[in-house]
């Protein structure tokens, strides 16, 4: 009877021996095939970008510092030690340069376009063509960003670059945003920061079994299978567009407290100017069904439901954007018009997108630009006075 139990014994142990060879051999075959996703940063990017973040316990989220990134076989983007994309600011800043610091989501960072092509880089462009000052413009841009975290942000670092001016690009889906980023908003003494829910859960992780088990692609695979997949980085789906953009589109849903709440750092923003020293603007640019017709952008007029034909001639979130910024005495860059008075305003966009093209991000630097070489609150920052009709209209 020993001798069976003992043989019985064997059997078992021989064979759960043998399955986890096969879970392991699995495992191994599924993680080769399929690696581990990167982990969701933040859900208002989609998943292409994720890899190019890093969670926060001040300001959410931020760009990994230090790296490069290939989004394209013949584009990569580098980041200094500040999570910027570009060279490392020179510190102290050089005596005699015009500083420019530019906060704002993928609009400003332009990781589809080479460097050359992202705002930043055409308003140096710009603004040192028509100028003797040494302009040096700084790209702040983050995927994901809306002014809660850019305020955040600035508060955080970007203020030791001591800059002559803050430019603030105001992204039509930034609404949207801060209503996500202000759930983890917290209180940390007498300053504000936003919590990445990663980093809460990196202090509380479990053991390295259970980590390890969670980071399996059997149980991934499991996951697909039953339909409990955790959820992933948003994507340019349907629901994902119009939840994004609802209050450009005439819908009558009720979002006076999200807009109130998105506006509210622009107040603060002033204040933070008028006490450094600094100049302040916002500025702006349209959606596509604010500038052309559905049928340029036939993918997405099936996504987004505006209530009215395209373009919109109902200009709500800019008269919006320029009541806020009268009231604290901000500057208002709205490239709205310019856009319109392009030829072809569907070059301005990636094709089917919401995302500003190389053709998009040279108009709204050039707008940026003659605003600041007309307006008498910028123009004591330059040398020399230059006339702005000299700035060309980009490949129009």
């Amino acid at each position: 009877m020993f001798r069976t139990f003992a043989r019985s014994i064997k059997q078992f142990a021989t064979a759960m021996v043998l399955l986890l060879v096969v879970i392991v051999a699995l495992e191994i075959m599924l993680q080769l095939k399929s690696p581990s996703p990167a982990a969701t940063v933040t859900t208002r990017v989609t998943e292409k970008m994720q890899s190019l973040l890093a969670p926060s316990s001040t300001t959410h989220h931020e760009m990994l510092r230090l790296s490069r990134w290939q989004t394209t076989p013949d584009l990569k983007i580098t980041t200094n030690s500040l999570g910027l994309r570009g060279q490392e600011p020179v510190q102290p800043k050089p005596a005699g340069a015009l500083r420019i610091v530019i906060l704002g989501d993928e609009a400003v960072l332009g990781p589809q376009l080479r460097t050359e092509q992202t705002v930043p880089a055409r308003l140096q462009s710009f603004l040192s063509g028509t100028t003797e000052v040494p302009v040096e413009v700084i790209n702040a841009g983050v995927p994901g960003y809306c002014p809660l975290l850019s305020l955040l942000q600035f508060h955080q670092e970007l203020k030791e670059l001591n800059p002559d001016l803050v430019i603030l690009h105001f992204d039509m889906n930034d609404v949207a945003d801060d209503a996500v980023y202000r759930r983890c908003l917290k209180d940390a003494g007498k300053r504000q920061i936003c919590v990445n829910s990663l980093v809460t859960a990196e202090r509380l992780a479990p053991n390295p079994a259970l980590r390890l088990v969670r980071s399996s692609a059997l149980l991934r695979l499991l996951q697909a299978e039953t339909g409990l997949s955790p959820q992933r980085a948003g994507t340019d789906g349907m629901a994902d567009v119009h939840e994004r953009y609802t209050w450009t589109t005439a819908a009558k849903t009720d979002l006076r407290l999200q807009i109130q709440h998105a506006l509210t750092p622009i107040d603060h923003f002033a204040k933070v100017a008028e006490q450094n020293g600094f100049r302040f603007l916002v500025a702006s640019t349209p959606t596509p069904w604010q500038v052309a017709s559905s049928e340029e952008f036939p993918k997405l007029a099936e996504q987004i439901s505006t209530n009215s034909a395209w373009p919109l001639v109902e200009d709500f979130p800019f008269q919006i954007l320029d009541a806020v910024c009268e009231r604290s005495a901000v500057p208002f860059c709205n490239a709205v018009a310019g856009f319109r008075e392009f030829s072809q305003p569907a070059k301005l966009f990636e094709e089917d997108s919401t995302t500003l093209s190389a053709y998009g991000s040279a108009l709204y630097a050039r707008e940026i630009a003659s605003m600041l070489l007309r307006d008498t609150k910028f123009t004591q920052l330059f040398l020399q006075r230059s006339n702005v009709s000299t700035l060309q209209r980009p490949m129009n």
